[in-house]
């Protein structure tokens, strides 16, 4: 005769146990990573935004001048920088008149700051004419 065990199979194995953690491992070290890399797109869209803006309004600003107060040369606008972009940072603007070009000259506009540890820089160019926009 046969004696009948009783098998319980409640529970989890040592094995289960340790698969369940290496996966849970992997799951949170790849959450970690993409919100890590989406918090760093977020920062740099921002400057990106915001060094865009500046730039834009400095253009309508020199646009806004008379053409014979644009004087040749290079000036400074690091101050006006907003605080959140990195440093070190700097930020020059260069006008030339265009060799050539009666009535023309060249703004280029230069941004350097750091971003995630490396220098970055961001160059525009425009062109003002001494009649303005529209006229001809």
């Amino acid at each position: 005769m046969r004696v009948a065990k009783n098998i319980n199979n409640d529970g989890f194995t040592l094995v289960e146990i340790i698969v369940a953690i290496v996966v849970t491992t992997l799951v949170t070290t790849g959450l970690y990573t993409m919100v890590n890399n989406i918090r760093g797109l977020n920062d740099r869209s921002r400057d990106l935004v915001l060094i865009n803006a500046l730039i834009e309004d400095k253009i309508e600003e020199l646009r806004n001048a008379t053409f014979v107060a644009l004087d040749d040369g290079d000036y400074e606008f690091t101050d006006q920088l907003p605080p959140t972009i990195a440093g070190p940072r700097e930020a020059i603007y260069s006008i030339s008149t265009v060799a050539g070009g009666n009535g023309l000259k060249q703004v280029m506009l230069n941004v350097s700051y750091s971003e995630a540890g490396a220098s970055r820089t961001l160059s525009y160019v425009t062109y003002i004419g001494e009649l303005g926009i529209g006229q001809y």
